[in-house]
This record gives C-alpha cells, structure tokens and sequence, in this order.
C-alpha cells in the first residue's frame, strides 16, 4: 500500500475508527517504513500532549462586554429615575408661594362658602387641604408648579377653588371650624369662618 493512503489511514486508526484489515494494513506498513512510522509517532504525541490550560479572558470573551452593558443599564435606569423624579416635584408637588403672589375672593352661595384663589403670576396653582383635627381648623396649604403635558387641570389651572358648606339639605345650619389657615412660604395666615361668612354676604 502506498504511503500516501497510509498517512490517509492513520488518523483513523489512532482514534479506533478503522476496519480491523484497515489496521492490520497500516501496521505492516509501519514495521516496514520508517517515513510512515516517524509520521504515525508524531500524530500519537500531539493526541497524547495535555493541552494548554484556558485563560479566563478565553473562556468569557463577552465579560467586560456584559458588565458595560450592565453599568449601561444601571445608569440609564438611574437616569429615568432622576429625571421622573424631578417632573414629579417640579408639575406635582411644586414648591410653596409667598403671600403676596395669591389673591382670594369670598362668596356665599345655595350655602356653600366658597374662597376662590388666583395666583397673580398665572402659574398652575396647587393647594392641599385638609382638616388639621375633628372640629378644628381647615388647613390649606399653597404651591406652584410647572406645566405637565398630560395635565388635565381645565381652563384656569392658576385658580384654586375651597367650598364649605354651611347648611344641611333642609337649610339647617351645620356647625362650623371657627378657622381656616392659609400656609405660604413667607407666613400662615389664620382666617375666621364667620366673619368670612358676613363679608361675603355684604
């Protein structure tokens, strides 16, 4: 057999795939051709040699691709947190007004007490009331704040409106807090119900 398909032959049967005349062939050939032994060696000591061992960087080539793509996240998370943050303070809460910067108007009507606040600036006007103890004062509080574009404050959106009610469905007067405490910045300003009452009624 020529030693051309002999070193065909070779690797197949060092790795045990080759027909048993196969490799009985090969073998006499080997005993008998120092050329083709010498290959068939070579071929068993590169199959026999430990292999190199892996570098970290060879195992996870993507790895300090994974950790920028995950700072990248992080700080594009961090980012949209922030700036939600922000909106939110800025066309939510807003920050308090000076006293100077709202007008009020009094008006009674069908029983109803009515303070009607404008801020003079014609920012969007945002006030939170609330009752400060059972029987007590009303207590509101006023803030200014940006625009949103999905804001759905209606058409004067600088104007706060806070109604009491006075009477009852059958015109029955309902007792009333002797106070209300406007809260600005600047100062609090404290209110008394019943003479609201009689200068709205003048």
């Amino acid at each position: 057999m020529k030693c051309e398909i002999i070193r065909d032959l070779l690797p197949l049967c060092l790795d045990g795939l080759a027909s048993e005349e196969s490799r009985r062939e090969v073998g006499e050939h080997l005993a008998s051709c120092p050329a083709c032994r010498e290959a068939a060696e070579g071929m068993k000591a590169r199959i026999e040699a430990p292999l190199p061992p892996l570098c970290p960087d060879t195992i996870r080539p993507f790895r300090k691709l994974r950790r920028r793509m995950v700072l990248a996240v992080l700080a594009a998370i961090l980012a949209c947190t922030l700036a939600a943050g922000c909106a939110f303070f800025l066309c939510g809460v807003g920050w308090q007004v000076d006293s100077g910067s709202v007008s009020m108007e009094a008006s009674v009507q069908n029983g109803i007490l009515t303070l009607d606040f404008t801020l003079r600036d014609g920012g969007i006007l945002h006030a939170v009331s609330r009752l400060e103890s059972p029987g007590g004062a009303w207590s509101i509080e006023f803030r200014e704040c940006l625009p949103f574009p999905l804001d759905d404050r209606g058409s004067n959106p600088e104007r706060y409106s806070w109604g009491l009610h006075t009477r009852d469905q059958d015109g029955n007067p309902i007792p009333l807090p002797q106070s209300v405490v406007l809260r600005f910045r600047d100062k609090s300003e404290v209110l008394s119900i019943p003479d609201l009452l009689l200068e709205a009624q003048d």
